[in-house]
């Protein structure tokens, strides 16, 4: 199939990296991967273009191809940082876009460097011309952090104000309808509780459970988020424009208003709210009976956080703790159950960075994902899977959370370190075996760079109307359904579920939709973080310039070596040459750099030591002194 396409083009959306490379992503089921191209044949293409693409050749990991058209431009504006003055123009550098592609400013006004402006695009430029830009307005500096995440969300087009229109049709309703409630399945006299980070303000799930004559029955309420957001309402019109809330350092851009998703869809505590509820009943070993989806009032008894709950499970008294008891339970079976599919459980801890009101980073916070964290998500992915598996067997038309199996040529660079370790999987890597090599490092700081060497691995999950299945979770049916407050996928779902989805709707545009947004929501995300990271550096430096970082070597190039700092859970990179005064051999079956001279080895895993030698802020890079 594959032959027969070369030399043929085709259209398809382009996916920058700040490398300079990219993938084009074809809305065809020909190509289920996307199409990598070089960064000498981009012809050009901006992140989300759409492009006229040629596929040149098919490799191991994938086909190559070149942009021979640019068809449709997604970005008019960028934002910039501006580093000096050439000749009447400013140039700036543009973070998405990299340095090997400045811009150029047009301005009467008078800009200094490192201001962050606005701008709007004139002339896409070319291979060898710079694109060009016209001033629009003037940001701030790169040194004021206080609006790092405005000029983010900017940058990354990502709506912030809601019409007026929503937030009049937000505020209006003010009370579960007592109509409504009678029509619905009363749970109000049931043990409920939520269980949510500290930080939460919007509660979309909560939990209730019941020792019953062959198990138990647990119950998974989801804020009924369809029951206020009706097809083409302007709520619904501004969800679907959005598609996602953004998570950013002390803000969230919401999908939908405050006055609804922190109000009438949150689940507060003593507060009657209306859900839709998954009711499963489970036999003494955790196999599914039956189970019956309903939409319901429910009375949360308790808000919980994950240390509160975390407290119980090891020992603290308290009214709910039966219940809590009896969901871990239940949950280590759905543990075992996930292992023995195949599915792999990471427990990958969190890194989220602290900053006070002014924007400025203070610290790092490690967030464990431990038992409490888990008890909640397996009640998720048991709830998503049984409503995937009950609309498809009613063959309903519904937009899957799908995760396509990656071939064992995507895992070359995960074998390689494996190998380092002493495993030997050249002809088949299972999930059992990947479990494994997982589990013998799991209380060391090599879980984490093994766990994201092998989520690098896999392809990106995303949404489609076509069930292809969940690689990850060894799941045959998968959808989202628990967090419609934040995910339209979620609110799509939640009307199929009742037969109020509008049929001229187009779930193949949504599904696609869907997963374009939820990408510039992430790399937003991961935008802010790092310029965050990176001014917590810069601060240690001031106090400390001679401070030693600890890191992890995670891979190894022939030109030098890549490296998470500890702490800050920053990735780096230093060349060869930066490296020692010795001649360095690559040796890339044992992933090791070896001095000609000294012998002096440098190896993925190895714990190395660096001084920070300075941060610049403009181009987001921290350059770094091996020390030993």
């Amino acid at each position: 199939m594959i032959k027969k396409h070369l030399s043929t083009t085709f259209c398809g959306l382009f996916h920058s990296s700040k490398q300079g490379y990219g993938f084009v992503e074809i809305d065809s089921k020909h190509f289920p991967e996307d199409i990598f191209i070089p960064r000498h044949l981009t012809m050009n293409a901006m992140d989300l273009d759409i492009v006229e693409v040629e596929i040149l050749s098919k490799k191991k990991k994938g086909l190559d191809g070149k942009v021979v058209q640019i068809i449709k431009r997604a970005k008019k504006t960028l934002v910039a940082t501006v580093t000096h003055k050439q000749g009447a123009l400013y140039q700036g550098f543009v973070t998405s876009l990299g340095e090997d592609k400045p811009v150029l400013i047009q301005t009467k006004q008078s800009l200094k460097p490192k201001t962050r402006v606005f701008l709007e695009i004139k002339d896409y430029g070319s291979k060898t011309e710079p694109i060009l830009c016209t001033l629009k307005q003037v940001l701030g500096s790169i040194e004021d952090a206080s609006i790092d995440i405005d000029v983010a969300l900017m940058e990354a087009s990502i709506r912030t104000e809601f019409p007026n229109s929503c937030v009049k049709l937000a505020k209006s309703f003010n009370k579960p309808d007592k109509n409504e409630i009678k029509k619905r399945l009363d749970l109000r006299s049931l043990v409920t509780f939520t269980i949510d980070p500290k930080t939460a303000k919007d509660f979309d799930d909560a939990l209730s459970i019941e020792k019953t004559k062959k198990g138990m029955c647990l119950y998974v309420h989801i804020a009924d988020v369809a029951n206020y957001i009706k097809p083409n309402s302007p709520l619904d019109i501004e969800a679907k424009k959005r598609c996602n809330s953004t998570y950013l350092p002390n803000t969230v851009v919401p999908m939908i208003p405050f006055e609804l998703s922190n109000n009438l869809c949150s689940l507060k505590p003593l507060e009657d709210r209306l859900c839709q509820t998954i009711i499963m009943h489970f036999d003494a070993k955790g196999t599914l009976i039956k189970h019956q989806i309903k939409r319901t009032v429910i009375h949360s008894n308790c808000r919980f956080t994950y240390e509160e709950v975390k407290a119980i499970i090891d020992g603290k008294k308290h009214t709910y703790r039966p219940q809590i008891m009896q969901l871990l339970e239940l949950i280590r079976f759905f543990k075992k159950q996930r292992a023995k599919r195949g599915s792999i459980e990471f427990g990958i801890e969190e890194a989220k960075i602290q900053v006070d009101s002014k924007g400025k980073p203070t610290g790092v916070e490690v967030i464990e994902y431990d038992i409490s964290h888990q008890l909640v998500e397996e009640c998720m992915l048991k709830a998503n899977e049984i409503v995937a598996t009950h609309l498809s067997s009613l063959q309903k038309k519904l937009i899957y959370r799908v995760h396509e199996e990656p071939t064992l040529e995507d895992f070359e660079n995960f074998l390689q370190m494996a190998s380092i370790l002493g495993h030997k999987t050249n002809k088949h890597l299972s999930a059992k075996t990947v479990g494994h090599i997982l589990s013998e490092v799991k209380d060391s700081a090599l879980l984490k760079v093994l766990a994201v060497q092998y989520i690098k691995s896999l392809k990106l999950a995303v949404y489609s109307p076509d069930n292809l299945g969940h690689f990850g979770l060894a799941l045959e049916n998968y959808c989202h359904f628990t967090s419609p407050i934040r995910r339209y996928s979620d609110l799509i779902v939640q009307r199929i579920l009742f037969n109020e989805h509008d049929a001229s709707h187009d779930l193949e545009k949504i599904a696609k939709l869907c997963s374009e947004k939820e990408r510039v929501s992430q790399k937003c995300e991961q935008s802010v973080s790092l310029l965050k990271k990176l001014r917590l550096l810069q601060q240690k430096y001031q106090k400390d310039p001679h401070f030693q970082h600890q890191a992890i070597i995670t891979n190894i190039k022939p030109v030098g070596i890549a490296f998470e700092v500890q702490g800050v859970f920053l990735s780096g990179f230093i060349h060869i040459s930066e490296l020692t005064s010795d001649f360095l051999d690559y040796n890339a079956k044992r992933q090791c750099l070896i001095g000609k001279k000294t012998h002096t080895q440098f190896r993925a895993f190895d714990s190395i030591y660096l001084i920070l030698k300075g941060v610049d802020l403009t181009f987001q890079k921290a350059y770094w002194e091996f020390i030993g």
